[in-house]
């Protein structure tokens, strides 16, 4: 009877074992992590080949002591927790929220305890005043217009429980719950049929302090971004009496000539990014500027790895990453 001989797993195999890539094994064995037991014959076999112990070892220690950033955003989620990847790292860098770095696919990565994340969901409860601003299912959202055709009275969204209930005030001074809007007569002045494409690079930001009447020059502005565009394009913060408005490049119908008061106004609010007069109306465009960087292929898969485990785009995990070392380089000089 022939006798079988189990030659372990094979580089592919392992790679698919541990949730890695190929390349990353090769890494592996390159640093000493990881031994083939035929690390002298492998080219000759076409594949490193490993005994089914020696994955097991590399299994365990990479057994993750807690939650990645990844999961910790799908798991607040749950809660109705919107939050971005770079406000929970940022959390666990200021160690408001308690969390380990270890080694997790050859990169260090923090990690935080379920019940240690249980304890501090109230660091990413929604701020007073930091409102979910677009209901999906509704259509209605924040500072939403509203007319009522038969009697000209004037409607504006003014308050809102990020889950599309709350109130609206009338420039008669009555106040509605949006419910009842369309009940007593009241029809939205601006609605979308689908959403609006916007693939620029970048965002403007601008803050505005929150008028107390229904109609202002400020919401005037603000029914603008919302028409140019659109929910899926913009992101809108209420804190402490300002309005904080973060959106995609976008061209506004103002002229030198017409809109003054609009322009000056767009001048004064502008935060991040630039505005730019031209022929055809006024640009609100971001500053960011392109740049060619070159690195190793093991460099491009440490940021793919790095990026997903963070949540993040692979661009977002460069720039931010780029900005840290900037930010350790100034506390050294100074």
């Amino acid at each position: 009877m022939m006798e079988t001989i189990d030659l372990g797993l094979t580089t592919k195999e392992v790679a698919e074992t541990l949730g890695v890539t190929e390349q990353t094994i090769y890494n592996y064995v390159k640093e000493g992590r990881i031994t083939p037991w035929n690390k002298e014959t492998w080219k000759m076999d076409g594949t490193y080949l490993f005994h089914a112990e020696e994955v097991e070892r590399i299994e365990g220690e990479q057994k993750k002591p807690g939650f990645t950033t990844k999961e910790i955003v799908a798991y607040l989620e749950g809660f109705n927790i919107k939050v971005s990847p770079s406000t929970v790292i940022s959390k666990m860098k200021s160690r408001e929220l308690p969390a380990v770095m270890k080694p997790y696919r050859n990169i260090d990565t923090f990690f935080v305890k379920k019940e240690d994340l249980d304890a501090n969901l109230h660091l990413f409860n929604r701020v007073k005043g930091r409102e979910k601003f677009y209901n999906k299912k509704t259509g209605y959202f924040l500072f939403q217009p509203f007319e009522n055709k038969e009697t000209g009275e004037f409607a504006r969204i003014m308050k809102w429980d990020g889950t599309g209930n709350g109130k609206a005030l009338t420039n008669q001074e009555r106040e509605l719950l949006i419910k009842d809007l369309k009940q007593q007569g009241f029809e939205p002045v601006i609605e979308w049929d689908g959403e609006i494409t916007n693939n620029k690079k970048g965002s403007v930001m601008l803050k505005l302090i929150k008028p107390k009447q229904v109609k202002s020059l400020t919401f005037d502005l603000i029914d603008q971004f919302y028409r140019i565009a659109g929910p899926t394009n913009l992101k809108l913060d209420v804190l402490d009496g300002d309005i904080k408005i973060e959106m995609k490049p976008i061209l506004l119908p103002f002229y030198k000539t017409e809109h003054r008061d609009e322009i000056d106004l767009l001048k004064s609010s502008l935060v991040e990014g630039k505005m730019i007069l031209r022929p055809n109306g006024v640009v609100l465009d971001s500053d960011l500027v392109s740049f060619v960087a070159y690195g190793s292929t093991l460099l491009k898969e440490q940021v793919k790895e790095y990026a997903e485990i963070e949540g993040l785009t692979q661009e977002e995990f460069i720039i931010q990453s780029l900005k840290e070392a900037i930010q350790r380089r100034k506390h050294k000089m100074y």
